[in-house]
């Protein structure tokens, strides 16, 4: 024979009870004490939590911290104790692996190894060789310009080796796979993506006429 499981009703003086337990103040387990010392057969604190769930009477001690609430420890800086304050770093340490001023090395990304660059400035500013190399001798990198190898080796940062083009202008030169070797191939280059630009924007005149 099954066994069938008996369900825990509570009458309207019980449920009155337990509403007036739980909006006082108490807590699950003070509400749960309070209640079987009046009424039997006991019941437990999962029944009276259950009991707030279903009649929509959550407790006030609902563990949230209420709005305008000052943690305890507001304003304290803190300070760990033992030896730590003998074996920790001081305010401004440098570590031993710092770079000075002058300093090129190599970028790497996931393995590869991509462009140079060279500290510029403290305390860690940094800027790509080529593209200082080529302000170097012409001065700050025109707004919305990039600077480019001939040979198209990122390791050779020679000044014969670069050149400066838009981002217009690139994004052209990858379109048409345009790589200049050197200056005479680069105003070529520049001419061919003129020409580009101008039958583009004839044809989207006609387009726009038909």
């Amino acid at each position: 024979m099954a066994y069938k499981k008996k369900y825990r009703t509570f009458s309207e003086e019980e449920s009155a009870y337990l509403k007036e337990l739980t909006l006082s103040g108490h807590s699950l387990k003070e509400t749960t004490e309070l209640f079987n010392e009046r009424y039997s057969p006991p019941i437990s604190e999962v029944k009276v939590k259950a009991w707030r769930h279903n009649h929509h009477t959550p407790g006030l001690h609902t563990g949230k911290f209420k709005n305008g609430s000052t943690p305890w420890n507001k304003g304290k800086h803190f300070e760990a104790g033992g030896n730590s304050k003998y074996t920790r770093f001081q305010k401004g340490n440098r570590p031993w692996t710092t770079r000075k001023v002058g300093d090129i090395v190599q970028m790497t990304s996931h393995g590869k190894k991509w462009y140079w660059k060279v500290k510029v400035a403290e305390p860690d500013v940094w800027k790509l060789l080529h593209v200082k190399v080529w302000e170097d001798r012409n001065g700050p990198v025109p707004h919305g310009c990039i600077i480019r190898f001939f040979d198209g080796n990122f390791n050779n940062c020679d000044i014969k080796n670069l050149y400066c083009i838009s981002r217009k202008e690139n994004a052209t030169f990858n379109h048409l796979k345009l790589y200049p070797a050197n200056e005479e191939e680069l105003q070529t280059a520049r001419l061919i993506c003129r020409l580009s630009s101008l039958k583009s924007k004839r044809r989207h005149k006609k387009k726009g006429d038909t």
